[in-house]
């Protein structure tokens, strides 16, 4: 006895965004993210170098972290 085929569902029924919706929302972030430099670069710096010294030093602990641990696993 043979199995029916199954029917291909179309495409359209899907949840995820077209190409060109995906691509709107790009440029539409792109644009929002210039206009928010422009209008605020000097603040956004500051928060950048904040951003990029929390994350620098995050990583030290981290790796500092796992240093650790692989130690305790050697042992």
């Amino acid at each position: 006895m043979k199995k029916k085929p199954r029917k291909n569902k179309s495409k359209s029924t899907s949840r995820r965004p077209t190409n060109k919706w995906r691509a709107a929302a790009i440029v539409f972030l792109i644009i929002l993210i210039v206009l928010v430099l422009v209008d605020h670069w000097e603040p956004l710096t500051v928060f950048a170098e904040r951003l990029i010294e929390f994350i620098w030093d995050t990583k030290k602990e981290m790796v500092e972290i796992l240093v650790c641990l692989f130690e305790l696993k050697k042992k």
